[in-house]
């Protein structure tokens, strides 16, 4: 057939304390929106309580996860399935489903699916200890490196080849987030005390900066913060006093202030050098283009 398949995995993390791996297919011929289906790939199950944070490996193969929540294990997975063959995939689940019943979900087209995972993966590949209390945000920005803070208000990085705990930065209020600038070797937090901090992991003392903190600076928890890809100095944060701030790294005042949600803000990421998405409390997911002139 001319209608080559085009494949997107999603990962994600729940309160039912497992990690599932979606893969979604659809024909390129359909154009950016055409149809598609989203179907459960790998059943991750080793948590013990709510999952809160994940990151992937940043390599071409994309084939390993970290994982991380209330139970304050960081999990490293090994992914599979991901190279399967979409032909040798249909042919099993065709057999499979005329083996035996399986559960099946409703689309919003009305077509159903079956939500059974074809992998379950009961223990992962690397366990890294070392976190004190539970986990809310994690990064991998290296290969051989994982990032990871929460409530035991340090900063934290592993060697992933050893499994060690080689650096660990203390930080003065719970931390619910974290980004690594690729372009900046500058790490960013948020914090419960309404701040947004900026460490060098080159150095083993305090804070690098802590971004405003008078009448400029965000009014509820700091929820999410994240780096642009395409700048050395551009960090976007978001709160639960629902607005988002985006800021240069370089200076401590924000660039730019706004009224993001009616709720809280919960999630803010990049798309593009000055398009921003972020979700809120408000059941909006809401676009924001910025401009830097």
């Amino acid at each position: 057939s001319t209608h080559q398949q085009q494949r997107l995995f999603v990962a994600s993390g729940s309160q039912d304390q497992t990690v599932r791996i979606w893969k979604h297919t659809r024909n390129s011929s359909s154009g950016d929106d055409g149809d598609g289906v989203l179907d459960p790939l790998c059943l991750l199950k080793s948590h013990t309580s709510s999952v809160e944070c994940l990151a992937v490996i940043p390599t071409p193969q994309r084939d390993r996860l970290v994982s991380s929540g209330f139970d304050r294990q960081i999990l490293i997975w090994k992914l599979p399935g991901l190279d399967d063959n979409d032909d040798e995939e249909r042919k099993e689940s065709t057999a499979d489903a005329a083996a035996a019943p399986s559960k099946k979900r409703r689309t919003e087209t009305g077509t159903t699916t079956d939500t059974t995972a074809k992998y379950v993966v009961d223990e992962p590949s690397t366990r890294l200890e070392g976190a004190m209390g539970p986990v809310l945000g994690i990064c991998w920005p290296h290969p051989f490196v994982v990032y990871a803070c929460g409530f035991d208000r340090q900063v934290r990085m592993w060697d992933v080849k050893t499994g060690v705990n080689s650096l660990t930065l203390p930080g003065q209020a719970a931390a619910t987030s974290i980004s690594f600038g690729l372009g900046s070797n500058l790490i960013a937090t948020g914090h419960t005390d309404k701040t947004v901090c900026l460490w060098d992991p080159r150095k083993k003392g305090k804070s690098v900066m802590k971004m405003r903190t008078g009448s400029s600076s965000h009014k509820g928890f700091v929820t999410d913060v994240s780096w642009c890809k395409h700048s050395s100095h551009k960090l976007a944060s978001t709160s639960h006093d629902g607005t988002l701030k985006v800021w240069d790294a370089r200076a401590r005042d924000p660039l730019h202030t706004i009224k993001s949600h009616d709720g809280k803000g919960l999630c803010v990421d990049w798309w593009g050098p000055s398009m921003l998405a972020t979700g809120g409390s408000d059941n909006r997911i809401a676009a924001h283009l910025v401009n830097f002139k």
